[in-house]
């Protein structure tokens, strides 16, 4: 028993500062995405890619350009991928997002934090 109690110390003191490290919990996070005129980007897909540690969300925006997903709280690029299944009117909406935001760039990126609603506006 003594043996023992004297290695944990040791065995703490090896796992230093950076040795585990907690991984924050997804929270819901609602937004709304906006074309560069403050039109909402309408029914289709928006995805977030994380730029740290993180797992990758996505959501389909509301007829009113709104969203909600669950993310860690980090920095992610944003961007509105493409989907063979749209109907003629998504087609149209999504034919109003500039070409630059259809795949992930790390020039377009949102900081997600608890508690804090997005709001994605396209430049």
């Amino acid at each position: 028993m003594i043996r023992i109690c004297c290695l944990l110390p040791l065995f703490a003191l090896s796992i230093g500062c950076d040795g585990i490290k907690l991984r924050k919990e997804p929270v819901e996070i609602t937004g709304k995405a906006l074309l560069a005129d403050g039109t909402p980007i309408t029914n289709t897909q928006i995805t977030f890619h994380p730029m740290e540690d993180a797992t990758p969300g996505g959501a389909k925006l509301s007829n009113q350009g709104e969203f909600t997903v669950k993310l860690t709280p980090g920095k992610y690029a944003v961007y509105f991928p493409a989907s063979d299944n749209l109907t003629p009117e998504e087609q149209a909406n999504y034919a109003k997002i500039p070409a630059s935001y259809r795949q992930a760039n790390k020039d377009f990126t949102v900081d997600v934090k608890a508690g804090t609603p997005l709001e994605i506006r396209l430049k």
